[in-house]
């Protein structure tokens, strides 16, 4: 068996988890069509992302973006806190 994100086989290092596609906290439920099998470390990644979300997230960050910038523009609601600035830009200190 492999991880439903990474394809990876799960291995003691990559142990097998039960993941939400659509996270609980984000109105998921526990039917059958929204659980997946994912390894440990994808699982602990993807914390309330939904699936779509979280390969947005993957993708971003093999196009070399940092990993909180990739899981801030990856998510995809009014709630998730924005990044206001391009990474390249300097911060302006607060006067």
């Amino acid at each position: 068996m492999t991880c439903h994100y990474c394809q990876r086989p799960f291995t003691p290092s990559r142990p097998q988890t039960t993941d939400h596609k659509i996270p609980k906290s984000r109105g998921g439920t526990n039917h059958p069509d929204n659980l997946v099998d994912a390894c440990y470390p994808c699982n602990q990644d993807k914390a309330d992302l939904t699936e779509q979300e979280y390969r947005t997230f993957l993708a971003l960050v093999a196009c070399g973006h940092s990993r909180p910038y990739a899981w801030q523009l990856a998510r995809d609601d009014d709630e998730a806190p924005r990044i206001t600035r391009r990474p390249s830009e300097p911060a302006v200190a607060a006067e």
